[in-house]
C-alpha cells in the first residue's frame, strides 16, 4: 500500500491576469565608491576593471563615483574587494531612497504579509544571492512564469527521470513566494535574486513516500541549501527519516509544512528531527483556523490569503501552512545569502532568536518559537567568517633574503586557499591549495617568487585568499606592487 502525501493549501483563487513585461530593479547592480584625494583616473580606471564595473556618474565634491555591475553580481562580494583597496575609502549600495524598500511590481500591494515580516527593511540589507539554491519539492512549477523563468534552474520529475515537470498551481504558487523577481511585474518573492531547482513528486494531488525520497537524494545531489517540502502524511517511515537526515548532514536545510486539519497529531515530515515545522497564522498574528499544532511545531509564518504566482501566468490567493512554509524558506535563503557558511543549525536558531513571540510566553504549540521576523533575522546574522587580508606592506621589492607575510582569519571545518595572481589575472605563485582549516589566522610569507622559481616582475600582483565549504566560496583580494630591478 502507497503512503501518500497530500498538498497543504486551501484553495482560495481570485486569478487575475498578468502582464508578461520584464524589466530590471533601477539600482538593483549599483554601488557607490567614495575614492580618496590623491588617486588619479589611471588608477579609478584599474579598480574599475578588476571588479568588472563601468563608471555611471561621478560627483568631483567628495571624489564619489557610481558604477554598475554585471547582471548577477554578488555585491557584498564586490563590496568587500573594493574595500581593499588603499584608494577606497568607502563602498555602499545605491539604494533607492524611500521610508523602507518598496517593489514596483504592480500586485505587492496584495502580499500583506511581506509587510508582516519586515521584507522592505530586509531588502535594505539584501534580495539575495544568486548562488543560494532553494529545491520545492511539490507538484511541479510553471518554469516559463514571467516572474520565475530567470530563477529556474535544474528541473527534475521525480515521476519520469526527466527535466519536464507540469505547470501545477500548487508548485508555482510555493515557488513565488519563495522567489518572484522584483522585475515591475505581477509580484514579488522574498528572496527575489535566489535560483529554484522545481521537482516534481506529484502525479495529479497524491504522492508516496518514495518518490518524495528520490526528489530530496535529486536536491541534495543539485547543490540545493534549503529544501522547501510543503507536503505531509500522518505515516512515519524510516525511509523518510533517513532522507532527511542525509539532507542534514551534508548541509541542507529542510523546511516542511505542519499541516491543515486543525491537529496536534504528529504530521511527517514536518516532525522529523532536523526538519523546521511551520504553522500558518493571520494578518492580525493568530493562529490560522486550519493550522496543525503541537510540540513539533518550530516557528509560525503567515499563511492565508497569500498571493502568489499560478500557472497560465497568472497569480492567485491561497491560504495554507504551504503557503508559510516558503515563507521561512524564502527567509533561509535571505539569511544564506548573507552568510552561506551558516550550517543548518545556526540558521534555525537565528530564525527561533529573531522570532515574534506569540500566544503564550516562550515556545508553544501554536507558533513554536514564534512568527518570522526577516530583518530581525538579517540583524542577527553574522558577517561571513572570514577577514580581510593583513600585509606587512602594499610595495615591495624583493632581494632573495626579504619576504611578504600574509594572514587572514578563516572558518574552522573550511578549505582555505593562497595564491598570488599577475596583473592578468593568471595565478603565479600557489602558497596553499584547498587546506583542511581549522580555524584561526593562516600566515604564509611569500618570498617574491613564482611557481617556476623565478622572481615575479615589476608590477601590481593580486594577493587572493579563498574560503570554501564545498558548495560555497569567498574571496579575499588585497593589490600589491613590486618593484623588481
Amino acid at each position: 500500500m502507497r503512503t501518500l502525501l497530500s498538498f497543504l493549501l486551501i484553495f482560495t483563487l481570485y486569478l487575475i491576469n498578468g502582464s508578461l513585461a520584464e524589466a530590471t530593479t533601477p539600482s538593483a547592480n549599483q554601488l557607490i565608491i567614495k575614492f580618496n584625494d590623491s588617486i588619479s583616473s589611471t588608477q579609478k580606471q584599474t579598480i574599475f576593471q578588476t571588479v568588472h564595473a563601468h563608471e555611471l556618474s561621478t560627483i568631483e565634491n567628495g571624489n564619489f563615483s557610481l558604477i554598475s555591475l554585471p547582471e548577477g553580481s554578488d555585491l557584498h562580494t564586490v563590496a568587500a574587494t573594493l574595500s581593499t583597496f588603499q584608494q577606497v575609502e568607502l563602498v555602499d549600495r545605491n539604494y533607492e531612497v524611500t521610508t523602507n524598500h518598496t517593489p514596483s511590481d504592480p500586485h505587492y500591494s496584495k502580499q500583506w504579509y511581506l509587510k508582516k515580516i519586515n521584507m522592505p527593511k530586509t531588502w535594505n540589507v539584501t534580495f539575495g544571492s544568486p548562488d543560494i539554491k532553494v529545491a520545492v519539492i511539490d507538484a511541479g512549477v510553471q518554469t516559463s512564469h514571467p516572474d520565475l523563468k530567470a530563477h529556474i534552474i535544474a528541473p527534475y520529475n521525480a515521476l519520469t527521470g526527466g527535466k519536464s515537470i507540469p505547470a501545477s498551481a500548487h508548485g508555482t504558487h510555493v515557488a513565488g513566494i519563495i522567489a518572484a523577481s522584483m522585475n515591475k511585474t505581477g509580484i514579488t518573492g522574498i528572496a527575489p535574486k535566489v535560483k529554484i531547482i522545481p521537482i516534481n513528486v506529484f502525479k495529479g494531488e497524491e504522492a508516496d513516500i518514495y518518490t518524495v525520497v528520490d526528489g530530496i537524494d535529486y536536491a541534495v545531489q543539485a547543490g540545493a541549501d534549503i529544501i522547501n517540502l510543503s507536503l505531509t502524511t500522518e505515516d512515519y517511515t524510516d525511509v523518510l527519516d533517513y532522507a532527511v537526515q542525509e539532507a542534514y548532514k551534508k548541509g541542507v536545510l529542510v523546511v516542511a509544512a505542519a499541516g491543515n486539519d486543525n491537529t496536534s497529531r504528529l504530521q511527517y515530515p514536518a516532525s522529523h528531527k532536523h526538519v523546521i515545522a511551520v504553522s500558518a497564522t493571520t494578518q492580525k498574528d493568530t493562529r490560522a483556523s486550519f493550522s496543525n499544532f503541537g510540540s513539533y511545531i518550530d516557528l509560525a509564518a503567515p499563511g492565508v490569503d497569500i498571493y502568489s504566482t499560478v500557472p497560465t501566468s497568472r497569480y492567485a490567493k491561497d491560504s495554507g501552512t504551504s503557503m508559510a512554509a516558503p515563507t521561512v524558506s524564502g527567509t533561509c535563503a535571505l539569511i544564506l545569502s548573507k552568510n552561506p557558511f551558516l550550517t543548518p543549525t545556526e540558521v534555525e536558531n537565528i530564525l527561533k532568536k529573531s522570532s515574534v513571540d506569540l500566544g503564550a510566553k516562550g515556545r508553544d504549540k501554536y507558533y513554536g518559537y514564534g512568527r518570522i521576523d526577516a530583518y530581525a533575522a538579517l540583524k542577527q546574522t553574522p558577517a561571513l567568517p572570514m577577514s580581510k587580508l593583513k600585509l606587512s606592506s602594499r610595495t615591495i621589492a624583493f632581494n632573495g633574503t626579504n619576504n611578504l607575510p600574509i594572514s587572514f582569519s578563516a572558518k574552522k571545518g573550511t578549505k582555505i586557499s593562497l595564491y598570488i595572481k599577475n596583473s592578468k589575472g593568471q595565478v603565479i605563485r600557489r602558497l596553499a591549495t584547498n587546506k583542511a582549516w581549522t580555524g584561526g589566522t593562516y600566515t604564509r610569507r611569500w618570498d617574491g617568487k613564482t611557481d617556476s622559481g623565478s622572481f615575479a616582475p615589476s608590477g601590481q600582483i593580486k594577493v587572493t585568499a579563498k574560503m570554501s565549504n564545498g558548495k560555497h566560496s569567498v574571496y579575499r583580494v588585497a593589490h600589491v606592487t613590486v618593484r623588481n630591478t
